[in-house]
């Protein structure tokens, strides 16, 4: 039987793993002016990077360990494809393999691997959230295969929802629009609005029927 210091240090070396294979990009800045053994040890190719040197034949980019891919232009991370993952998700440990997040990766946004990565199959976060620590309480479980949308503390998530707990089928799934908001004075209303041809702040100001005004016509 192990003992209580092996079980210890085992359970060390698991915790280790599992937040070195979700750290965010790391590795030197490497000059262009740099020798050719360097920037080959540096550079992405299209066989795929495994560590041991160029890979074979196959048409890959990406990584070959369980690591997120994450993409950046002007040094701004905009992007982040999970690897393998599960994460732990308003209070839920759901399984995130292969989601990706687009948009804002501050401080008050989960989509950084090191938070919690992206909550659905597509994860769109908006410019304008304020709310240090928001996690999304309308979040549920059941928001995998489809596209969320989260502004402020406001999200709507498009796509399916799998009935199979429901009905004991394993080929039951409803296509769902659901939206909501998790904190806040003011209701979140579902608008539909039309907007006709017009410049992007609209035609017209006090016009709350003119399709080609700021706010557009409401159905």
């Amino acid at each position: 039987m192990k003992t209580n210091k092996t079980i210890a240090l085992t359970c060390i070396l698991i915790l280790w793993n599992i937040a070195k294979a979700q750290q965010d990009p790391t590795g030197p800045t490497v000059s262009n002016s740099s020798g050719t053994s360097t920037l080959a040890g540096h550079a992405w190719y299209r066989g795929g990077n495994f560590s041991g040197g160029v890979g074979g034949f196959k048409n890959i980019f990406g990584t070959m360990w369980n690591s997120p891919i994450h993409t950046y232009t002007n040094s701004v991370q905009r992007s982040s494809l999970n690897g393998t993952r599960t994460a732990a998700i308003n209070g839920s440990v759901v399984n995130t393999n292969g989601y990706m997040g687009l948009g804002n990766f501050s401080t008050n946004s989960p989509l950084p691997n090191n938070i919690t990565g992206p909550w659905t199959l597509l994860h769109l976060y908006g410019p304008n959230n304020h709310l240090t620590g928001f996690f999304g309480s309308g979040y549920r479980t059941w928001m995998q295969t489809g596209m969320s949308v989260y502004e402020n503390s406001d999200h709507i998530y498009i796509g399916m929802k799998d009935e199979k707990p429901l009905t004991g089928s394993n080929n039951f799934s409803d296509a769902v629009m659901a939206w909501g908001d998790d904190e806040g004075l003011a209701p979140d209303d579902m608008r539909f609005i039309f907007t006709a041809a017009a410049p992007a702040a609209g035609s017209c100001t006090n016009c709350p029927t003119n399709a080609t005004g700021f706010n557009g016509r409401e159905i």
